[in-house]
């Protein structure tokens, strides 16, 4: 990943990296740069002179910002990723989102609502459960 480039896909690269360290999409000095990656501003302006990003700043960015090193080098795919433990387990923030999402619209069982209830309130907390119409027409329990 440390390949000489050209003076504008270096920079390219440059904005990505702080642009995904949430840095912003402006201007960057090398010192702000320098210091979310935990390296010498000399580091960067070296990088610079060579128009080359060292490997070992991608791998940073992956750890202290999830940050996808294709995203950096590209601009194509998942700006961040979702580390995993598994192998073939990292996700994509937007699939993340699309999981949860597709979860969070699953109709849970009673023992999971009544679970989820009992951590979300403290014991003693009296609830009332009022059961309504289904969409097909059939008569659901009313309970107290």
């Amino acid at each position: 990943m440390s390949n000489r480039l050209t003076a504008e896909k270096f920079n390219a690269m440059l904005s990505r990296l702080a642009e995904g360290l949430g840095l912003g999409t402006g201007k960057v000095t090398q010192v702000q740069m320098a210091k979310v990656l935990g390296i010498r501003q000399s580091s960067i302006s070296d990088a610079k002179k060579r128009n080359s990003i060292p490997a070992e700043w991608f791998l940073k960015a992956l750890e202290i910002g999830g940050i996808d090193p294709e995203w950096v080098r590209t601009g194509n795919g998942p700006k961040y990723r979702v580390l995993s433990d598994t192998p073939n387990g990292a996700l994509t923030v937007t699939e993340l989102h699309k999981r949860i999402a597709a979860e969070s619209k699953r109709e849970l069982s009673e023992e999971e609502l009544m679970s989820a209830l009992k951590r979300r309130f403290p014991a003693g907390t009296t609830i009332e459960v009022h059961f309504l119409m289904g969409c097909t027409g059939e008569a659901k329990e009313n309970a107290e």
